[in-house]
């Protein structure tokens, strides 16, 4: 769905990592952004699996098949989302989300990020670092977040 302004975003992230806020996030910017002639990226930021540092084979493996199946959930995604648009993507990188996202953006030359926020305190911000906060700050393009709980 167009909105016919001379202003539409060709190149529109969003940052997936499946709970209800990013898939919100992706349907306002389905709802809004959608144009034929833009690009909708996909993009979703992979676990490490940390957790398992001492035992790199069984991380490797680990790794390995999360990656596969997040890589067949964003497929479905971008398949789901792709009327409307000129091309859909989908990005899955290993790494912080921040610094995924970060680069997917600039890879991509996005015009646009939109982001589900998760509605964390201030306090969890500052312990912790936000995501949406940390991206909003550096990312180098409009950013569209989100509130927690809010739909398209």
């Amino acid at each position: 769905m167009s909105n016919g302004s001379p202003n539409t975003f060709q190149r529109v992230l969003v940052g997936i990592d499946f709970s209800a806020d990013s898939l919100s996030a992706l349907q306002l910017a389905h709802a809004r952004f959608a144009d034929p002639a833009a690009t909708l990226v996909l993009v979703h930021a992979a676990d490490a699996a940390e957790n398992l540092s001492d035992y790199a084979d069984l991380r490797g493996q680990v790794v390995s098949a999360q990656a596969g199946d997040l890589q067949r959930q964003l497929q479905t995604l971008a398949a789901a989302h792709r009327e409307g648009w000129q091309d859909v993507q989908s990005v899955l990188e290993l790494g912080k989300p921040v610094d995924v996202i970060l680069a997917a953006a600039h890879t991509w030359k996005a015009d646009l990020v939109v982001l589900g926020s998760h509605g964390k305190t201030s306090l969890t911000r500052t312990l912790f670092g936000g995501t949406t906060y940390s991206v909003a700050r550096k990312v180098g393009c409009s950013v569209l977040v989100l509130k927690a709980g809010q739909t398209a």
